[in-house]
């Protein structure tokens, strides 16, 4: 028997990024040495699982307080789980449940107009990820409380 979500539920995978060797600072006009905070880096991957089959139009995405807006795609063929691991006996765990209603993966893309209100963005303050989304003429908020992480990458 499948898992169906009774709502629509917020998945979110995060992958720490590690960038390499990274300059310890610079040296400034005086010749004085000046330090570099490093700053960590991520990946973030979203997803919305909707009961139904009912289309779904995102106004706003808001990932660790900061506000985005949204590209979505259904996916027809969801991933199972997600691994950058290649070797033997390692098993990938699995992103979702599965489901009879729709996947979809949610893209940030840099906020074009702010359409937050103060139900949003009180989520925001207090989640991971929130996104605000319209659903047979209505509106709606799914809530992530926590990235779940995945394998950190080391860059090349």
């Amino acid at each position: 028997m499948q898992g169906q979500p009774a709502k629509d539920i917020l998945y979110g995978f995060q992958q720490h990024i590690s960038p390499g060797i990274k300059k310890a600072g610079e040296i400034d006009e005086n010749g004085n040495f000046k330090r570099q905070k490093s700053t960590p880096l991520s990946n973030y991957t979203i997803y919305l699982s909707v009961a139904s089959k009912t289309r779904i139009y995102p106004i706003q995405l808001w990932i660790n307080g900061e506000a985005f807006s949204v590209e979505m795609e259904e996916l027809a063929n969801p991933p199972a789980a997600l691994s950058t691991i290649n070797a033997p006996g390692h098993k990938a765990k699995p992103l979702f449940p599965e489901t009879t209603g729709t996947i979809y993966r949610l893209n940030p893309i840099p906020l074009i107009a702010d359409k937050s209100n103060r139900k949003a963005t009180d989520l925001a303050s207090k989640n991971a990820a929130v996104l605000y989304y319209k659903k047979e003429g209505k509106m709606h908020y799914a809530v992530l409380k926590k990235f779940t992480d995945l394998e950190s990458v080391p860059l090349q």
